[in-house]
């Protein structure tokens, strides 16, 4: 996935840290919910996981600047406010909140699974998930 081909390269080239949520296995019809810090960057998004790969096609990524931030999902991007530390993200599933605090010294990618119909598996890793 190319991030960014609608910001300037300017805006590229001063983001430093970067997020990957991916939503990942067993969403069947579900609607998701995201918040970062204190802001929603999606809102009741309906997610399916691909019945061959497992996965949803809902990736987002997360671009901290400064004084802002870069989300992108799909063909969007949008700014938010700069998030304070430690990152506080927040998934509704199906209207049930889930909470996780995110150490970046943990890795900076994050995967979520669907466990129960308001409960989320929850995975941090250094290393880029890798997908059959």
């Amino acid at each position: 996935m190319v991030f960014l081909t609608a910001c300037s390269a300017k805006s590229q080239k001063n983001m430093d840290t970067t997020l990957e949520i991916d939503f990942q296995d067993f969403f069947k019809n579900d609607t998701v919910s995201l918040k970062i810090g204190d802001q929603f960057v999606l809102k009741d998004i309906t997610v399916n996981s691909g019945f061959s790969t497992g996965l949803t096609d809902l990736c987002v990524k997360v671009f901290f600047d400064e004084d802002e931030s870069l989300v992108q999902f799909g063909s969007k991007t949008i700014r938010i406010n700069n998030v304070v530390r430690p990152i506080i993200i927040v998934v509704y599933l199906n209207g049930n909140k889930n909470e996780y605090a995110i150490d970046l010294k943990q890795g900076k990618y994050i995967g979520f699974s669907k466990k129960s119909n308001a409960l989320l598996d929850f995975t941090q890793a250094k290393e880029p998930f890798e997908y059959d």
